[in-house]
């Protein structure tokens, strides 16, 4: 099974939108503080979307990293396979998680 070069830029570009995401969440924050905005509602999405944000980019990251391990001969293909296939799970574990914390309030 080889991977393509499609799937390799698809990771590239999500750690990318990853990144931009943290940006402007702490840049919500940062305006948020600076105009004395004390609503909790606003203050929550943007910690909610910076938490999605890290973890989405970190897994992007482990994600790029054992697509390199596997093509240098580090892992096997079920190695790999495992942990694209984990991304799923954790990630939807935090939609969930920030999901329920968000009907909550």
């Amino acid at each position: 099974m080889g991977l393509d070069i499609l799937y390799i830029l698809i990771v590239i570009f999500d750690i990318l939108i990853s990144i931009w995401n943290a940006y402007n969440a702490g840049k919500a924050l940062e305006y948020m503080k600076l105009n004395n905005i004390e609503s909790d509602w606003p203050r929550m999405v943007a910690y909610s979307t910076l938490v999605l944000s890290f973890a989405r980019e970190a897994y992007g990251n482990a994600s790029l990293l054992s697509i390199v391990a596997y093509y240098l001969g580090y892992i096997d293909i079920y190695t790999l396979l495992g942990v694209l296939s984990f991304s799923f799970l954790v990630y939807g574990f935090l939609i969930i998680l920030f999901g329920n914390y968000c009907n909550c309030n």
